[in-house]
């Protein structure tokens, strides 16, 4: 049986210690020590891998040819798309799972049509 391909979680960054031990002064530092929150500690940054089902690559990978081959910018199409720069990118590195609605709108703004053969 096929399964479908799923994205991980991974992370980009380590965390920091989150909890730091300050002492105040006095004659009794022992009593006078408490865990306050490290406000410059970084916390853990995490993202989804890119997707990597070779149809899916396939498939973005002929229409950023598309979009090289009329010489259109990411955001000349974004633009056209009505949507962000940031979107198209993440779309083309395979960041983000599209719609089909998206790819629909991707291909026409292009003049391109998706066919798909299952085998």
């Amino acid at each position: 049986m096929y399964e479908m391909p799923r994205r991980k979680l991974i992370e980009i960054s380590p965390a920091e210690e989150e909890y730091i031990t300050v002492s105040s002064g006095g004659p009794k530092k022992a009593y006078n020590r408490r865990r306050i929150r490290n406000l410059l500690a970084r916390r853990a940054k995490y993202a989804y891998e890119p997707v990597q089902a070779d149809w899916f690559q396939e498939i973005v990978g002929e229409l950023k040819l598309a979009r090289l081959r009329l010489g259109m910018s990411q955001i000349t199409l974004a633009n056209s798309l009505r949507t962000s720069q940031s979107e198209v990118s993440d779309f083309e590195t395979g960041k983000t799972n599209p719609t089909v609605e998206f790819l629909e709108r991707v291909a026409r703004t292009l003049g391109v049509k998706i066919k798909i053969l299952v085998e």
